[in-house]
């Protein structure tokens, strides 16, 4: 329970509020100075019975956070239940425009106006409506999880439409368009890991990190297992495919004729070498490891 004292001629309530590790989080709040019109004993008591009960019902928040603070602690959270990468995409959304738009707002005194404005101001600044959007499900998403920390009872981002996004229509080569493509990458670094991309429609991180030993000739078969990705500006890691499973790709002969005569002319045969490697034997530095 809390309590009420008195600090020179000003009330004071005195209370325990939820925190999200559940430890213990003593708040001090003064309500209103003494005398005249102000707030006496018993208006204090109605004061911290409101805050008791809202506690209890769960719909208490803690007005001491900013958005910025929020977002910070949110992507400590974050940064152990999301993928490298996802992870990577909150920390660009929060620290390069949430936090410099909307983090000296009092968390519980956001609004869809602040939302909105953060919005229009980005756009101004020249960012592309999909970018728009992007930050929009990173600040949505971190709000449901303050809701669920109970420091939110409603989130302001759920009440403000995205820029509207137009997908643009892909342009996809073929026929033609794909031999002249690979005849002009012919005999440079990108011609391999183009060529698989082509005939077996991977992602670029899968490509790039096919090793030897994921290829059975026997079988005309590339076994996808992994793929490659970088975070934090150059650091490079592995990690599990975008569906998180294994899968077997059949490929057709000319791939197949491809990569037997690239791995014989190929100095790197260990089992582990990477297939798309560069000439040095470095791989690629978008999408690739030591």
């Amino acid at each position: 329970m809390g309590t009420i004292i008195k600090r020179n001629n000003l009330y004071s309530i005195v209370y325990d509020e939820p925190t999200t590790d559940g430890e213990r989080n003593q708040v001090m709040r003064s309500v209103r100075k003494l005398g005249g019109s102000g707030t006496n004993y018993k208006e204090a008591q109605t004061i911290l019975a409101e805050i008791e009960r809202k506690i209890r019902r769960g719909e208490y928040t803690n007005s001491g956070h900013s958005v910025e603070s929020f977002l910070e602690e949110w992507l400590t959270y974050a940064e152990t239940q999301v993928a490298a990468t996802t992870y990577r995409e909150y920390l660009n959304a929060c620290r390069r425009h949430l936090i410099p738009k909307l983090g000296k707002v009092t968390l519980d005194q956001l609004t869809p106006v602040h939302v909105k404005n953060a919005y229009k101001k980005l756009q101004d600044n020249g960012l592309a409506p999909k970018t728009v959007k992007n930050i929009h499900n990173v600040l949505r998403g971190a709000l449901e999880q303050a809701i669920r920390w109970r420091m939110l009872t409603s989130n302001p981002a759920a009440l403000v439409d995205p820029p509207r996004y137009v997908r643009p229509d892909i342009q996809i080569a073929e026929g033609e368009q794909l031999r002249l493509i690979l005849d002009r990458l012919r005999g440079r670094e990108w011609y391999l890991p183009t060529l698989i991309a082509f005939a077996t429609g991977m992602r670029r991180g899968e490509v790039l990190a096919l090793q030897w030993q994921d290829f059975n000739e026997e079988a005309r078969v590339l076994i996808v297992r992994r793929s490659l990705a970088r975070v934090r500006d150059s650091e490079i890691i592995l990690k599990e495919t975008k569906s998180g499973r294994v899968r077997v790709v059949a490929i057709p002969d000319a791939l197949v004729t491809e990569l037997v005569a690239h791995r014989k002319a190929s100095a790197f045969t260990k089992p582990a070498d990477w297939i798309a490697c560069r000439k040095d034997a470095r791989t690629w530095r978008r999408a690739a490891c030591r």
